[in-house]
């Protein structure tokens, strides 16, 4: 079965990733602050908005036959 596809090439779960790489290197020498994290979400977020207006899908539209003109 094929893993269901969310937002504009997969970007819905990339804020999750960067706050899980965040969460994870809090106790380390490497930290992440908080508005880096923000700012980082924040542009993944509009990037995919801006290519979803500039490129949308086209979605196709499958021919459904009108009862009405059916003999």
């Amino acid at each position: 079965m094929p893993r269901p596809r969310s937002g504009f090439a997969g970007t819905a779960p990339e804020p999750v990733k960067i706050l899980g790489v965040k969460m994870l290197l809090a106790h380390t020498a490497w930290k992440i602050d908080t508005p880096v994290s923000l700012g980082v979400i924040v542009l993944t977020l509009a990037a995919s908005v801006v290519m979803s207006l500039r490129w949308p899908k086209h979605r196709a539209i499958a021919a459904v036959p009108n009862p009405a003109k059916v003999s």
